[in-house]
This record gives structure tokens, C-alpha cells and sequence, in this order.
């Protein structure tokens, strides 16, 4: 207990003396708090008043829906009138004053034309004049595209090889994911045609006339242009024809000169497609033989199956070879056969 509080004077024993801060009331020390919200004001309450106005204008258009699709309809009217009204007047004022009009479009033209131009004999002077400079700064940018194009490539194959799994993993997501919209297209399309056959079915009725119907106004049109150009469709018709017969002449004698100039490669040419070809049928024919002969059972077994084959429809077409050729007859197996007029065959 300190001598403070008993009264009594103090002593060296009881320290030096403790300084007591002077009381402060509950307002002094809200008053740092109420500084602190109001330094937050500026910020914070054009935005309350931003989000009031957004749910007070929502609350009143739910409430006023009529007076506000009525608004909205005739400020988008408003607006389509007077664009409709500016154009009219342009078109008016370009009517009125046509030839002033065609004179202006006329120049706007002709200096667009001009610039054009100029840019283009401007680029082109600038790259006679710095022929070199200009051929390695197209080199340049050509080799610096296909660096990056290389680049790219290479980063998206060690990506690749980085990421195996995960690649063969997305790549089979997307394949699923095509092939998952196009069944579900494929399926909405069956699905509404069951639903709505007769409509369907009108549709593409409709389709069917309808390109039908082009089709026949195109050749009516044609045969009509024919018949009031008569002369004009037999002139262009024969200048296809004559122009057609003239390319292929020219070609056929281009060939022929130039198997004359270079005769001795034409022959080489030749004698190697010559060559060529029977090299791939001889190939082809001992892979044949060479099959058979690995396979010597099973391709007797087909050749025999073939020969009965043969053997079949020749008797049901009730015809016979040549009697020195006639294997049938003389073959063991042919003397259990039936003849085809007896009952006892079924077909």
C-alpha cells in the first residue's frame, strides 16, 4: 500500500513519486474514432450515394414497368426518327444539289487516289534509291518471323514433352468435348424433327422447291438470254470452242517441240517410266508368289474353293464347257452330284 493512498508522507523506501495523468472523459477519447470516420468520408459516400441511386432507380422501374418500357420505347423511336431525318435530309440536300454533290464525292475520290498513289511511288523510290538497305530489311524480318515461328513451335513441343500427360490429357478433353457437341447438335436436331415432323417435313419440302424452282429460273433465264442473243450465245460459244481447241493444240505442240529440243531426255524419261512400271509388276508378282508359297495350304484351299465355285454356276446356268476341258465329269467328287431337272434338288 503506497503512502498515497494512507495519507501518509512519503519515504525513501516508497520510491520516487508516480505521476497520475489527468482524467479524460469517455468524449475526448471517441473523439480520434469520430476523426477517423470522418476522414473516411469523402471516400466511401459518393459510392453509398452511387449504389442509392442504382436501387432506387431498379425499385422504380419494377414499380413504374409500364411507364418505363414506355420511356425506354420512345427514346429508342426518338432516336430513329432523327436518324431517319438526318439521312433524309442528307439524301434531300444531295437531290437539291446533286451536281455539287457528285462534284465533292468526285474529289474525295480522286484524293484519296491521288494519296494512295503517292504513298505507294514514295515507297517505291525510297527502295530504288536504298536498294540494298531495303533488300536486307525485308531479309530481316523475314528471318525474324520464321525465328519466332520456329520458336514458338519448339516452345510448344517441349511444353509438350514437358507436360506428356497433361498434353495427352487436354488433347482428349477437346477431341470428347467436339465430339460430345456434336452428338448433342445431332441429338437436338433428331429431337426437334420427332417433335415437329410435319413442320420438318414442310421445311425441307419447301427447300427442295425452292432450289427447284431456282434451278429452273436459271436455265429459263438462260434459254431466254440464248434465244434474244441468238447470234451473240452462237459467237461465244464458238469462241470457247475455238479457244478451248487452240490451248489444246498449243499444248500438244509445245510437247511435241520440246521432245524434239530435248530428245535425248524425252527418251530417258520415257525408258524410265517404261522401266519403272514393269519394276513395280514384277514386285507385285513375286509378292504374290511369294505369299502363295508361305501360305501354300490356304491358297490351294482358296483356288479349290474357286473351282467349285466355277463349277456351281455353270451347272446352274445349265451350261457345259468344252468336253476335252470338262473337269467336272471327271472329277471323283462330281459322280454323287444331281442333275438340276431332278425333284430333289431345292433352290
Amino acid at each position: 500500500v503506497s503512502t498515497q493512498s494512507t495519507g501518509a508522507a512519503p519515504t525513501q523506501m516508497d520510491g520516487p513519486p508516480v505521476q497520475r495523468l489527468p482524467n479524460r472523459s469517455r468524449k475526448s477519447l471517441e473523439i480520434p474514432n469520430t476523426l477517423g470516420v470522418w476522414n473516411m468520408y469523402p471516400r466511401y459516400v459518393p459510392r453509398l450515394h452511387e449504389y442509392t441511386s442504382s436501387a432506387r432507380g431498379a425499385l422504380n422501374r419494377m414499380r413504374n414497368k409500364l411507364v418505363s418500357a414506355a420511356w425506354e420505347k420512345w427514346q429508342y423511336e426518338y432516336e430513329q426518327e432523327c436518324k431517319a431525318k438526318f439521312f433524309m435530309q442528307g439524301a434531300i440536300r444531295r437531290m437539291i444539289n446533286r451536281q455539287i454533290s457528285m462534284a465533292w464525292e468526285k474529289w474525295q475520290f480522286e484524293y484519296e487516289e491521288t494519296k494512295r498513289q503517292m504513298l505507294l511511288m514514295t515507297g517505291a523510290l525510297n527502295r530504288l534509291r536504298n536498294r540494298l538497305l531495303s533488300a536486307a530489311w525485308e531479309k530481316w524480318q523475314f528471318e525474324y518471323e520464321e525465328q519466332c515461328r520456329q520458336m514458338f513451335m519448339l516452345n510448344g513441343a517441349l511444353n509438350r514433352m514437358k507436360n506428356l500427360k497433361l498434353s495427352q490429357a487436354w488433347e482428349k478433353w477437346q477431341f470428347e468435348y467436339e465430339e460430345q457437341k456434336r452428338q448433342m447438335h445431332l441429338m437436338a436436331g433428331a429431337l426437334n424433327r420427332m417433335k415437329n415432323r410435319m413442320l420438318s417435313m414442310a421445311w425441307e419440302k419447301w427447300q427442295q422447291d425452292y432450289q427447284e424452282a431456282k434451278r429452273q429460273k436459271h436455265l429459263m433465264a438462260g434459254a431466254l438470254n440464248r434465244m434474244k442473243n441468238r447470234m451473240l450465245s452462237a459467237a461465244w460459244e464458238k469462241w470457247q470452242f475455238e479457244y478451248e481447241e487452240q490451248c489444246r493444240q498449243m499444248f500438244m505442240l509445245n510437247g511435241a517441240l520440246n521432245r524434239m529440243k530435248n530428245l535425248k531426255l524425252s527418251q530417258a524419261w520415257e525408258k524410265w517410266q517404261f522401266e519403272y512400271e514393269e519394276q513395280l509388276r514384277i514386285e507385285f508378282m513375286l509378292k504374290g508368289a511369294l505369299t502363295r508359297m508361305m501360305n501354300l495350304k490356304m491358297s490351294q484351299a482358296w483356288e479349290k474353293w474357286q473351282w467349285y465355285c466355277e463349277q456351281l454356276r455353270i451347272l446352274r446356268e445349265g451350261r457345259s464347257r468344252v468336253p476335252e476341258y470338262n473337269i467336272v465329269i471327271d472329277h471323283p467328287i462330281a459322280t454323287n452330284w444331281v442333275k438340276l431337272e431332278s425333284p430333289h434338288v431345292v433352290f
